[in-house]
């Protein structure tokens, strides 16, 4: 079945955001712990940070639901979904296994993006 034109844009439309907002979650956060725990936006630039657990489970979400077609990668964003949405991820309980681990997956979905059709 061909997907209408017009859906096929919006699709290209979609990758284009998700890449981009995983390229920012990947790039412009900081993969270091803080020796000392920092409250609010002081801290906002770390991965260690809840806010940018939350803003990596939405996106990948998103993009498993909207732009994934690979049944393996979709199986992979959903155990890793499953695994840290609900663990209350923060800078105590965060260690640099996790954030290598969500690295890895972006990388992982961000090559998939740029290599589908």
């Amino acid at each position: 079945m061909k997907v209408p034109e017009n859906r096929e844009s919006d699709i290209e439309s979609d990758k284009s955001e998700h890449f981009k907002r995983l390229q920012h979650l990947l790039e412009d956060f900081s993969d270091d712990i803080p020796e000392q725990w920092m409250s609010g936006s002081e801290g906002s630039q770390y991965k260690v940070k809840m806010g940018w657990w939350q803003a990596l489970i939405d996106t990948l979400d998103l993009v498993n639901m909207e732009v994934i077609a690979d049944p393996v990668l979709k199986s992979e964003i959903e155990a890793f979904v499953s695994k840290y949405s609900d663990s209350g991820m923060t800078h105590v309980g965060t260690t640099q296994k996790n954030i290598n681990e969500a690295n890895a997956l972006i990388r992982k979905v961000i090559e998939n993006l740029q290599n589908s059709v």
